[in-house]
């Protein structure tokens, strides 16, 4: 015999419900002026009863960032935990409700992915069958317009009497994530048991099984004490998405302070590695420019775009990004002989940020330096607002050495301590494992 128990799933667009749903929040312990959260216990048949949910942990409260229950399933005589079922609704202030389902995220003003329902000890997504369940307090940018977050907690319980199945929890996994949007609890008596995916539950979020062929049994017996044990515990089904990321871009366009077009407003072809949100920290910059970082990035600029599937379709949140760059300041190097012969072929650019740097010599194959080996760059703004680079020339002398061969022109030496900044690792604490899909590897090609 089999049952099932769909999970709520985070529904693209998310599903707008009817303010009547509203008297599911009736019992609200743990109000916020903001926030409610609702914890209930069932028995499999909808019962009220089987046991109780109670808070082993708490922060002081639960209305900003940070904030959370850390609860627990306990059973009463006689039934045993079977799983949680847990949900994330927004009313908003226009007195609608959306339902963000059961793996809600967002990231939080340090950059971390924060789960609204989360494993208690780890972060990410929570477990259905685990007794154990972290509630957390999210706080998204749509906050403005949202009156209270309902968090619905109920616990299910199922009478040992009745109870000649174990629960298998059976999830679709993607690069090592779950994915919240699927999922199912398999109830398996004793026996061995055939686990047959929904392809349609999957089709229907862009995904599909990365191994057609693939079979999943799932084997119930007793162990010495009479108790059903079941191997595997849960079954982890491997899905791809249906669209390659890499054939999907977006158009990157660089801006100055102003807001205006750089390049003439060429914009660059950026194609996805993933999908899931795009970091800014993984946007090719043009040689010789930094990002220019805000004061306080938001998740905006933090992840300017993302690949998620809407409508059916594989595509960019945002097709068009702009990105407000800065030009680094420009110190050219120059290679000249002891009697002031220049090395025309071996000059180069190099790029300095603000502040106190030291540049290197690296002189072309077939020389070697004499004298200065390095120079002191000293770079501020100048009073047009442009980095300035002092001194903005720097001219190293070599002498030849089995015959002398410059470089090829155009081909930039390291410069040692001060290798020119392509990219600033401003953003490292935004990177997280989480159950978010940071995208790092890129092809691209001039749009």
């Amino acid at each position: 015999m089999k049952l099932k128990k769909w999970f709520a799933g985070l529904v693209a667009g998310a599903m707008l419900l009817s303010t009547t749903a509203l008297s599911a929040f009736a019992v609200s312990p743990y109000p916020e002026k903001d926030a409610s959260v609702s914890l209930e216990a069932f028995t499999l048949n909808g019962e009220e009863g089987g046991g109780s949910v109670e808070i082993v942990d708490s922060s002081d409260g639960f209305s900003k960032d940070g904030d959370f229950y850390r609860v627990q399933a306990v059973a009463q005589e006689g039934y045993q935990f079977a799983y949680w079922e847990v949900d994330l609704i927004f009313e908003m202030k226009d007195d609608t409700l959306v339902d963000m389902g059961d793996g809600y995220t967002y990231i939080n003003e340090n950059g971390y992915e924060i789960y609204a329902f989360s494993n208690p000890f780890e972060s990410s997504l929570y477990s259905p069958t685990d007794s154990q369940l972290m509630i957390n307090r999210v706080m998204p940018k749509e906050m403005e317009d949202i009156s209270i977050l309902h968090y619905s907690v109920k616990a299910y319980f199922v009478n040992e009497a009745e109870m000649d199945w174990i629960a298998v929890p059976v999830q679709y996994v993607y690069n090592g994530e779950v994915l919240s949007q699927t999922g199912m609890v398999e109830y398996l008596t004793e026996g061995t048991h055939m686990i047959a995916p929904d392809l349609e539950q999957i089709s229907a979020y862009g995904f599909a099984l990365a191994d057609p062929d693939m079979e999943y049994t799932v084997t119930v017996l007793r162990d010495e004490n009479g108790n059903l044990v079941a191997s595997p515990a849960d079954v982890k089904i491997e899905v791809v998405p249906t669209t390659d990321p890499a054939d999907v871009s977006f158009t990157l366009v660089y801006v100055d302070a102003m807001g205006n077009p750089l390049f003439g407003g060429k914009g660059e072809q950026v194609f996805f590695d993933d999908i899931g949100r795009f970091s800014s920290d993984d946007l090719p910059l043009p040689y010789g420019y930094k990002m220019v970082v805000p004061a306080h990035p938001g998740e905006e600029y933090l992840y300017p775009t993302s690949l998620e599937y809407v409508d059916g379709q594989w595509k960019a949140t945002v097709d068009t990004v702009y990105l407000m760059v800065e030009a680094l300041a420009k110190v050219e190097v120059s290679y000249a002989l002891e009697d002031g012969t220049v090395l025309e072929d071996a000059s180069y650019e190099v790029y300095f940020d603000l502040g106190d740097s030291v540049l290197n010599g690296f002189a072309p194959d077939g020389y070697e330096l004499v004298g200065e080996t390095e120079a002191a760059i000293h770079v501020e703004y100048d009073l047009e607002g442009n980095l300035a680079a002092d001194p903005s020339a720097v001219t190293f002398v070599v002498r030849a050495v089995d015959g002398g061969e410059a470089p090829e022109k155009g081909e930039n030496p390291p410069t040692g301590t001060s290798a020119p900044l392509m990219a600033l690792g401003l953003l490292g604490a935004a990177a997280l494992a989480v159950g978010t899909l940071t995208l790092t590897r890129k092809k691209r090609k001039e749009a």
